[in-house]
């Protein structure tokens, strides 16, 4: 890359999908961070109203000029052009918590329809949480406070924008590494935004249990879904021996991945099913947790005249004859899932 640019967005109303982008703040530099050029382009937006707080209170947010400013710029179509030659070349935006900046920009040009600007982007808050080890979100005031960096005026687009570049900078001078060099061993992997899909800015790391940082129950439940679709379009022995059989685990047993897709996929390829609905199983397997809610509607079942049988842990694996010998990547499992670009955030009907 050539050249950075960071760019925070403000809005009149807090709604991204009616034209409420009502400044284009920036700031441009080389990837030593030398800033070349900073301003805060002002919009006047689609709605009437700025509606920044409840009805008759103070507004939640200030922003950093008066309405009337705002309404006496330009509309976006008039910006675009402006706006446009920012990313072109070899350019890297970055930004701070910044799908919230691209669902705006691009919600702007689908008002005026205009082309989506295509460019790659870098989420510095989300470096700042890999730093921490957490999936907890940081705001730029309070990052920029723990960093040392100097902020402007809050919620004015240019000032926010050049907070954010100098948090990248003083992120790579702690970390003795250049931007280059952080996407180059995929410590993130830069998000796409182009005509069609967004691709998100991603942290491998946070993928990884092994470092600390737990993966979620939806990362857990993502991880077996996608390895029941592998076993099920693989080769199966549909008439063996769990031929009828509908199993389900105690929920607290999904929590623990590897043991579960071993159990689940040994059973899917004897001829079982699987499911997480209860009362649509006739194997259930019980774990420690008594509580578990499945266990609740299983016991329930039972009560009410239905067959199901309930084992052990070691009592499965004993019946499958141990459990298959499976190495899993999760990291490249979950990058892969949660990296699939969505469809471009476009004006909502």
């Amino acid at each position: 890359m050539t050249k950075l640019i960071a760019f925070d967005v403000e809005s009149c109303n807090g709604n991204p999908f009616n034209g409420s982008m009502c400044s284009f703040g920036y700031c441009l530099s080389d990837t030593d961070f030398n800033v070349a050029e900073q301003k805060d382009i002002l919009i006047n937006p689609k709605p009437k109203g700025f509606n920044l707080g409840r009805w008759g209170e103070e507004p939640v947010l200030k922003l950093a000029y008066p309405e009337e400013a705002f309404r006496k710029s330009p509309r976006f179509y008039d910006v675009y052009a402006e706006i446009e030659r920012l990313f072109s070349g070899d350019t890297l935006a970055v930004g701070f918590a910044i799908s919230n900046d691209i669902r705006y920009l691009n919600n702007a040009c689908d008002l005026y329809r205009l082309p989506h600007i295509s460019f790659r982007y870098i989420d510095v808050q989300l470096l700042i949480k890999l730093k921490k080890l957490t999936r907890n979100d940081t705001g730029l005031a309070a990052a920029a406070a723990e960093y040392g960096v100097e902020i402007g005026e809050h919620h004015r687009s240019d000032e926010d924008a050049r907070a954010t570049l100098m948090l990248l900078k003083e992120y790579c001078r702690i970390e003795g590494r250049s931007v280059a060099e952080i996407l180059g061993d995929r410590t993130v992997i830069a998000g796409v935004n182009t005509q069609k899909s967004v691709a998100p800015c991603l942290a491998p790391l946070f993928f990884d249990e092994n470092n600390g940082i737990p993966l979620t129950r939806k990362m857990k439940r993502i991880l077996i879904d996608e390895y029941c679709k592998e076993v099920r379009s693989g080769k199966r022995d549909r008439d063996g021996k769990f031929k009828g059989k509908t199993l389900c685990l105690n929920s607290k047993l999904e929590d623990e991945t590897d043991l579960a897709r071993k159990l689940i996929g040994a059973v899917l390829k004897r001829g079982g099913r699987y499911t997480t609905e209860a009362e649509n199983c006739n194997l259930f397997v019980q774990g420690d947790d008594t509580n578990c809610q499945r266990y609740g509607k299983v016991k329930k079942e039972i009560e009410n005249g239905k067959r199901i049988d309930t084992v052990g842990v070691s009592e499965l694996i004993d019946a499958l004859g141990g459990l298959p010998d499976v190495v899993f990547d999760d990291t490249a499992t979950l990058c892969r899932i949660y990296g699939k670009p969505t469809d471009s955030y476009t004006l909502r009907k």
